[in-house]
């Protein structure tokens, strides 16, 4: 039954310290059934190459093996790796290289509850908590851009007026203060608040037209 129950599962097994699933994990591997991707990382799929199977299955191990992680920064708005790498906030700090994916894992103030679900164990930074994340003075994280440049920001904010208005602007701005109050975002916010107030200064009102 265990191993019918590990077959019918999609084309990642995550390996487990439950000795029967060891023991069986290492009898398929054995026969050629699986193959290793990376620690604790299993595969059905014997043909296709490891970056492709781990990149189409990212967000599936990462749930597996790091519960609770929230994709943050740039992931948290690009929801996929930027030449090959993702930044998710977790109880540590470190980087772990897959194949094709490098995990960039940020030690943050826990998650709130104005962050969204994402999938199975995983969060993503509320859009709010996103902006002042990438506003962060320290851009970089292994010498990789963990943040977005200021004119994709700026794009965003203007996808937001776009969409709503001043109104949607000022909610996401007491929405940020809010969060920043709550993770110490302080000096992120102020660079917000500029930005949003330059964006409105420049927009005239809408007066209600859609």
């Amino acid at each position: 039954m265990l191993e019918k129950n590990l077959q019918s599962l999609n084309e990642v097994i995550i390996g487990s310290s439950r000795p029967d699933v060891a023991k069986l994990l290492s009898r398929l591997k054995r026969d050629g059934r699986v193959k290793r991707l990376a620690p604790r990382i299993y595969t059905t799929n014997l043909t296709d190459a490891a970056e492709s199977i781990i990149r189409r299955n990212l967000w599936t191990i990462a749930g597996n093996l790091w519960p609770g992680a929230r994709l943050s920064h740039r992931t948290a708005f690009e929801y996929a790796p930027h030449d090959g790498h993702v930044f998710l906030s977790y109880k540590y700090t470190r980087i772990i290289r897959l194949p094709g994916v490098t995990v960039h894992f940020l030690s943050t103030p826990a998650s709130l509850e104005s962050d969204y679900p994402f999938l199975g164990s995983l969060g993503v930074s509320s859009l709010a908590r996103a902006l002042l994340e990438n506003l962060e003075p320290d851009k970089t994280q292994g010498n990789v851009a963990k943040c977005q440049d200021a004119e994709t920001l700026e794009a965003r904010l203007e996808a937001e007026f776009a969409a709503g208005g001043e109104e949607a602007l000022n909610k996401l701005r007491d929405d940020a203060r809010t969060v920043a109050s709550q993770t110490g975002h302080g000096r992120e916010f102020d660079r917000l608040d500029r930005l949003i107030g330059a964006l409105l200064s420049t927009r005239p009102a809408r007066c209600g037209q859609p």
